[in-house]
């Protein structure tokens, strides 16, 4: 008798034991997920610069077939440095862009005043108000003349200060405009072709005899002799365009 109720008790005792087990692995089981996610960056390319050109030289060479069918050089050779004369032409400055940026990028262009010069001379001495201005400046954008010829520093600077180009990296194209002080500046889809800003300047050769004899002035000055009663303040024999290219990203 004691037997069969030890074994009951042992049985009652092996089911709570079995009850509890179950209980305790149902409290403490759940759902887990473990994900690793990586991911990795570099910094976008910038690498923008600006290739800068120049016609200006120390000598210069025309060709002409004269009524004799004999065909002459007309060449004008400095000593030393750059000149410039009667006869001559070319590209003061050429900028183009170079690089291959991973952002867009905004280019602007400024003439600084205050350093640039260009050649003029007063037609009557001590009045400034009469000047002759021999070398004319012709902007363009990719080939267009913006605007008609200018001869003053403050004319070219106006011009050049309102022409920009931008990259847009999304369509990998480039837009200029030559008028960014409008209210809505109009903009030309130039492609995949990087725009370019050129300054052509040319001194017109034989004009008249009026223009003739000033440039004569000018080349006496040139060459240190002293011409009438011109003084240091009537003329300026120096060709300088002091030209900033800018790009800067934009978002």
């Amino acid at each position: 008798m004691k037997k069969n109720k030890f074994l009951r008790l042992a049985s009652v005792m092996l089911m709570l034991c079995l009850i509890t087990t179950c209980a305790i692995s149902g409290t403490f089981a759940k759902y887990t997920t473990s994900v690793t996610s990586t991911d990795a960056a570099k910094v976008a390319k910038w690498g923008v610069s600006f290739n800068i050109g120049t016609q200006l030289a120390g000598e210069y060479t025309r060709t002409a077939s004269l009524p004799t069918g004999v065909t002459m050089q007309y060449t004008v050779k400095a000593g030393t440095g750059k000149v410039v004369a009667p006869g001559t032409s070319g590209d003061a400055y050429t900028f183009t862009a170079t690089g291959e940026p991973e952002v867009s990028y905004k280019a602007t262009f400024a003439l600084n005043e205050s350093t640039s010069k260009v050649i003029f001379l007063n037609k009557v001495a001590n009045n400034s108000s009469d000047v002759y201005r021999p070398v004319a400046l012709t902007v363009k954008m990719d080939g267009s003349p913006v605007g008609a010829a200018v001869y003053t520093v403050a004319d070219l600077a106006a011009i050049i200060g309102k022409i920009d180009f931008y990259y847009d990296v999304s369509a990998g194209k480039y837009f200029y405009t030559t008028d960014n002080s409008a209210l809505t500046p109009s903009y030309t889809d130039n492609g995949t072709d990087v725009p370019v800003l050129e300054v052509e300047w040319s001194w017109t050769f034989n004009v008249d005899a009026t223009a003739d004899g000033f440039d004569t002035v000018l080349g006496d000055l040139a060459a240190g002799l002293s011409v009438g009663e011109y003084t240091t303040d009537d003329y300026c024999l120096d060709f300088d365009l002091d030209i900033t290219a800018t790009a800067t990203q934009v978002d």
